[in-house]
């Protein structure tokens, strides 16, 4: 009896064990499974945030980008004087030595990019000008200007006829035209007179403020070696010497 008791009790603790072995198996694999989910969890959230952070990072770039973009919305404005003008371009000799020319868009929606209305005697060669616009002249290049309001501005030399020689005599040393500038003078002109540094020296003068004197108007000035000597004969403004 002991015997056949003993059987049952072990019978039955062997089943108590493999019951319990069985549920701490489960246990075991649940636990798995749950963490491998946390797991995956974590793992798509980390991954759903550098997506997203991916996904603003060009929108950021380009916000910034955007920020410091070369969209110059400021105005600038310049003295000078015009020395060439047709229906929709005047050019205007700077007071820093640039000759830079400025034109009105043919499109009718441009309206009001190119304001003339308050110079008096409109772009009249000679005159001094005060001109704004927006945008940014790189060099020479006035493309990327907008905007361009001009109004009077009074000149060092209150003769607009010798001004406006003056421009003619500038142009025509930019463009190498010798033949344009021996019709603009009364004595006779050899082009080895002009030396480069001669040709820029004008070119590059400052028209606005250069005086008229006594003794007549001087490019690029009186005190400067070469120079031009301009003077009125017969009511005309004409090369009247060459002062080396």
């Amino acid at each position: 009896m002991k015997k056949t008791g003993m059987k049952r009790m072990g019978k039955a603790g062997m089943t108590a064990t493999l019951l319990l072995f069985a549920w701490t198996l489960g246990a075991c694999g649940q636990s798995g499974k749950k963490a491998e989910n946390n797991a995956s969890s974590a793992a798509s959230v980390s991954g759903a945030n550098a997506a997203g952070a991916e996904s603003t990072e060009p929108d950021s770039l380009m916000n910034a980008q955007a920020s410091t973009g070369e969209q110059d919305t400021g105005t600038t404005t310049i003295r000078g004087v015009i020395i060439d003008a047709s229906m929709n371009t005047v050019t205007i000799q700077t007071q820093d030595g640039k000759t830079l020319s400025f034109h009105q868009s043919e499109d009718e929606s441009a309206e009001g990019e190119f304001d003339t209305t308050a110079l008096k005697s409109g772009m009249e060669l000679g005159n001094g000008v005060e001109l704004s616009y927006q945008g940014k002249v790189e060099g020479t290049d006035t493309s990327k200007v907008r905007k361009v309001v001009m109004k009077d501005a009074t000149p060092a030399c209150k003769n607009a006829q010798a001004l406006e020689k003056a421009g003619e005599i500038i142009l025509a040393l930019e463009d190498q035209d010798y033949n344009t500038l021996s019709s603009l003078s009364a004595i006779k002109l050899s082009k080895k007179d002009f030396t480069e540094d001669f040709v820029q020296s004008v070119v590059t003068m400052n028209l606005f403020d250069a005086p008229l004197t006594k003794d007549g108007f001087f490019l690029p000035g009186k005190e400067a070696k070469p120079n031009l000597e301009l003077g009125e004969i017969d009511g005309e403004w004409t090369i009247t010497g060459l002062n080396r």
